[in-house]
């Protein structure tokens, strides 16, 4: 994120080892697997994690945010300072992109959080899934009524040598105000309860389609589940999990905002944590996913950062963040306000997908989103 007044080195690494010492009565990372951390770290440690990196611009951060994914290691933490950019890639397993901007913004502003006041919290899924379901049995019975993603996406797993090296890359776009604005209109006409997410989502879709990028009959759509803890608290914990849904063909923007808000009401998102925690307890050996056709996930993280409590040096603002996509040939799409524009991240693998295609998808939402909501864009 930035450009930012940056902090020096040393006071970053004292922000995050405050920061440590404030988190070691909690869990980070619900999942008991080999990817999930506990935020307790010696002061060696977190000071190893930070370092300063050549200085990049807004036209070069997706090239330098590839760079470092390429050259991450799968440390807990890494914090790169980058001229007037702070660049941080944190494990899936410490950390989802909630947590990640309260991170951030404490080694920006140092506006340390208030974290929950509990007790060691082991066990913080199983007392949330039992608190949740046991208010109103009912809960339960809707999660079971709920209808299952049906469509089939043939997988072949691979041992990671069998593949070429992963080259995780990132290309990203600003849709602009105006753009914005046409694309709202357009579509809350066209689907009054489609959220704006979705609508998002739908154009993105549609320029996939035009570029020539053929994905998978499922979306894997990342959902919060901190919506079912207690409101008002800063966890230090990961509650993000990917949902999938079979993906409306032709698309139907309010249909798959409906079955999303359904599958959020019903508490789907703590039932998949709660399977995925009892999967990762039989560990097996690590395998590559290759799915037949990429599958799609999508987030919007909506307004990410305060922007006014932060240092920004330019009114010209960014803040990227990406995610693993599912799959060796995955792709995935991440969604942040930045004042009154949208900035729409792409983060994919360089060995399976040509970056050029992704640049061209991108100009194309850019630049036509309206069209291609209507359907009108042509190739």
């Amino acid at each position: 994120m930035g450009p930012m007044v940056m902090p020096s080195a040393d006071v970053i690494r004292n922000r995050l080892v405050a920061l440590a010492a404030m988190g070691t009565h909690t869990r980070v990372g619900l999942r008991p697997s080999p990817s999930s951390l506990w935020w307790a770290y010696t002061p060696a440690d977190l000071f190893n994690c930070v370092e300063i990196v050549a200085p990049t611009t807004l036209a070069d951060l997706d090239e330098a945010m590839s760079r470092m994914a390429q050259n991450y290691r799968g440390e807990g933490i890494r914090v790169c300072i980058a001229g007037d950019f702070l660049l941080t890639a944190v494990s899936h397993g410490l950390c989802d992109a909630r947590l990640l901007v309260l991170l951030q913004n404490v080694l920006l502003s140092s506006a340390a959080p208030t974290w929950a006041a509990e007790p060691p919290a082991r066990a913080m899924l199983g007392t949330t899934i039992v608190r949740w379901f046991g208010e109103k049995p009912r809960r339960l019975a809707d999660l079971i009524a709920l209808p299952r993603a049906t469509a089939v996406n043939p997988v072949s797993w691979h041992d990671p040598g069998e593949l070429p090296p992963a080259q995780p890359t990132l290309r990203w776009t600003t849709i602009a105000p105006d753009t914005r604005a046409v694309l709202l209109a357009r579509m809350t006409a066209a689907a009054p309860r489609a959220t704006e997410a979705t609508m998002w989502f739908s154009a993105i879709a549609q320029a996939l389609r035009h570029s020539g990028i053929d994905f998978g009959e499922r979306v894997i759509v990342l959902a919060d589940a901190r919506r079912y803890r207690p409101a008002a608290r800063a966890y230090l914990a990961n509650f993000a999990v990917g949902l999938e849904f079979d993906f409306p063909d032709p698309f139907d923007a309010e249909l798959l905002s409906e079955r999303v808000q359904t599958a959020l009401r019903a508490g789907r998102p703590l039932a998949a944590m709660g399977l995925g925690a009892v999967k990762s307890l039989r560990p097996g050996p690590r395998r590559v996913a290759m799915p037949a056709k990429p599958v799609v996930s999508f987030s919007d993280i909506g307004r990410a950062v305060d922007e006014r409590t932060l240092p920004w040096r330019s009114s010209e603002r960014a803040y990227i963040a990406t995610t693993e996509g599912v799959g060796f040939n995955g792709i995935s799409f991440i969604l942040v306000e930045v004042g009154k524009s949208v900035l729409v991240q792409c983060s994919f693998n360089a060995a399976a997908h040509e970056p050029d295609r992704i640049e061209s998808m991108l100009a194309l939402l850019r630049r036509r989103s309206d069209e291609l909501i209507a359907g009108s864009a042509g190739e």
